[in-house]
């Protein structure tokens, strides 16, 4: 059956892909390299027109509770500073070592991507974010992320210091390849600002929680999604031992993920079958496959991200189509829209969505 979808070392995933033809189309994972022009043949482009929101942000939560300050200032002699602070806080990331002088009230994220993800799984309101992907997307919608009170702008390759610096920051936290090391003091010139992976999700989550003082919130965070991919496996039984193959596709050009792909490392620990190898150690996360060659494509289901809709005819007129495995036993899923956005993230908000998507999938395709 066709059935259409509605509704992980650090720097260690989709490395290379910058500038790439997969990331053309999967522009949610482009870093800040990209062209933001090039993706005018997706649903998800690089940019979008900013929200017209003004309100400030929520002062982030401390780990410090309001029992705990009432039995300092008990004990504490008259005139005393009694605040509890971990700061000042220097965190490695991955743009370099930055040093946080006291707590941050206002945070800004340049993308909607990872560092905000990461920012609203631990209960942080950032001031504003740069958007790079106009669709609602749900699980960042039951996160908070378009509460009216955060300012939304365009986030493009292009970065506009002056815009950002008219947030008033005291912390921005930036996606690597928006953030580099290159241009990390330009950043800092505005406020102290760390960098964080897209998809290198518990690394940056944990960054994230230095920095903002929620350093055992974002363990508890990692504990709890660990827990979530350790147990995926007990979730399909069925699919030991079964082949899946995984497709997206750019500009007229077909690519087939690879076992380099956080996918696959959560398919593979549910026993199925490693994704193929890389064809190309610049393009490691996916291989291309020509038109003729559409029957390498030959695993017993087969995942198509269909971004905008056009793919799948656009596979259905190969004459090679009615041949693959998948197809013969109807054994195809499309992941349309946000389902396709949030299978190219692996963050501390879309991993619960990913693992629901290929549990549906993975029983679909062999549970019965």
């Amino acid at each position: 059956m066709i059935t259409p979808c509605n509704g992980t070392a650090r720097r260690a995933r989709w490395v290379g892909l910058t500038g790439a033809a997969l990331a053309t189309l999967v522009a949610l994972t482009a870093c800040g390299g990209d062209d933001a022009e090039t993706t005018e043949a997706t649903s998800i482009p690089t940019t979008a027109s900013a929200a017209e929101t003004t309100a400030d942000t929520e002062a982030p939560p401390t780990s410090t509770t309001a029992s705990d300050d009432e039995a300092s200032d008990a004990d504490a002699a008259p005139g005393e500073d009694t605040s509890a602070s971990s700061y000042p806080v220097t965190v490695e990331h991955d743009a370099g070592t930055t040093t946080i002088d006291a707590a941050p009230e206002r945070i800004l994220a340049v993308t909607d991507q990872g560092e905000l993800a990461a920012l609203l799984a631990l209960g942080i309101r950032p001031v504003a974010y740069g958007q790079r992907s106009p669709m609602e997307l749900a699980y960042l919608a039951e996160a908070g992320a378009y509460d009216p009170a955060i300012e939304v702008f365009p986030s493009t390759a292009d970065i506009n210091f002056e815009q950002l610096a008219s947030f008033q920051p005291d912390l921005i936290v930036g996606q690597t390849g928006f953030v580099t090391p290159d241009n990390l003091a330009l950043f800092e010139g505005i406020a102290p600002t760390i960098a964080i992976d897209s998809i290198g999700w518990r690394e940056g989550l944990l960054d994230v929680g230095a920095a903002t003082d929620n350093g055992e919130a974002a363990e508890r965070k990692v504990a709890e999604l660990e827990a979530l991919l350790d147990g995926f496996a007990e979730r399909v039984p069925f699919a030991e031992g079964r082949t899946v193959d995984i497709i997206v596709g750019a500009r007229n050009t077909i690519f087939q993920y690879t076992d380099f792909n956080v996918l696959n490392d959560i398919l593979v620990s549910a026993g199925v079958e490693p994704l193929p190898a890389p064809n190309d150690p610049s393009l490691p996360n996916g291989n291309e496959i020509s038109e003729e060659n559409l029957g390498l494509i030959d695993a017993e289901a087969l995942v198509v991200l269909d971004f905008t809709g056009a793919l799948l005819p656009e596979l259905e007129a190969n004459p090679l189509w009615t041949s693959l495995p998948a197809v013969a036993d109807d054994n195809v899923t499309v992941w349309g829209g946000a389902e396709a956005a949030a299978t190219n993230f692996t963050n501390a908000l879309t991993i619960p969505v990913i693992l629901d998507l290929l549990e549906a999938m993975l029983t679909d395709a062999f549970a019965g």
